[in-house]
């Protein structure tokens, strides 16, 4: 590849990783072309991009857009997975597809400044979604609010109960 490409590729990694929200690196040295387009299909569906470069394109491109921290995450024959949405979704997303191709192997993922080691990513992928756990919460505050309306209305059911039965007792009586 000319130096002048090299440029280009490096000015363009540097912009897509300036503009992520996270980035994730794996070893792709077991995986076979059809497994990683699979994969590259898969994070397309989810806003994330997979990409394969050279490890000092890489480098350059990580130094360049002061995210140095990364570079302790590059090994071997490097993929970086890209997003720009919130990481959960792609954290999943790679989990799940390790589970069938054990052959990709998920270094650590860069959010930010903070650097996440693999089994931090493995955790935050099983954690339910922002949905479920809001939903969950939801439940929560709402579950004694429920238990306090239930008991008041025994309350007034047995008071009507006795009241009904106070008044058939008069009329026993009277009638």
């Amino acid at each position: 590849m000319a130096s002048f490409d090299k440029e280009l590729l490096v000015k363009e990694l540097t912009s897509r990783f300036q503009q992520a929200e996270v980035l994730i690196f794996t070893k792709i040295n077991r995986l076979s072309a059809m497994e990683m387009n699979q994969l590259r299909r898969k994070l397309n569906t989810q806003a994330g991009q997979y990409l394969v470069v050279k490890n000092r394109l890489a480098e350059l491109a990580l130094k360049n857009s002061n995210l140095s921290k990364g570079l302790d995450l590059i090994e071997d024959s490097v993929g970086i997975a890209i997003s720009k949405e919130s990481p959960e979704s792609i954290f999943k997303s790679l989990v799940d597809f390790n589970k069938d191709h054990p052959a990709l192997d998920i270094c650590g993922a860069l959010t930010g400044e903070k650097l996440l080691s693999s089994d931090c990513v493995k955790a935050i992928a099983a954690l339910p979604s922002r949905e479920v756990l809001l939903a969950s919460v939801v439940r929560g505050l709402n579950a004694p609010v429920n238990g306090l309306v239930n008991a008041l209305s025994q309350v007034i059911r047995k008071f009507v109960i006795v009241l009904d039965k106070i008044r058939k007792k008069q009329e026993k009586q009277g009638g």
